[in-house]
This record gives structure tokens, sequence and C-alpha cells, in this order.
């Protein structure tokens, strides 16, 4: 088999101020699905710049990188 790398753009999420690892989330599938490793890099901070937000979760959006 031939070694394969994927990149998703993701962010994690925090709906109704509940937190959610999407990254995470997203690498352990893939890993189950078959993948060997994954990892994250963080690339920018979200929920920062706007003082009427409706929660306080700092957030963030990055490179998710899984490999086969």
């Amino acid at each position: 088999m031939t070694p394969s790398r994927v990149c998703f753009v993701i962010g994690d999420s925090a709906p109704y101020g509940v937190y959610v690892p999407v990254f995470d989330w997203l690498g352990r599938l893939a890993v189950a699905a078959g993948f060997k490793a994954f990892r994250f890099e963080r690339t920018r901070d979200r929920n920062v710049k706007w003082k009427n937000r409706k929660h306080r979760v700092p957030l963030c959006e990055g490179r998710l990188w899984v490999e086969g």
C-alpha cells in the first residue's frame, strides 16, 4: 500500500456553549477506519474578536492531517 496523507481545514465548535472537539473526533474516526495516525496544526483562534458573542468557549481553526 502506498503511504498517503490528506488534509482537512476544520474548526472546533461549541453549540449552546457545549464544547465539541471536532478535530479530535474526526482524527479518531480516521484511525478507526484504518488510517495510521492524525495530527492537528492550529492556525488561528476563533470566537475572540467580538464582545457580543453568545458564549465564552475559546475555539480554534486549523489543519487536520490524516496519514495512512
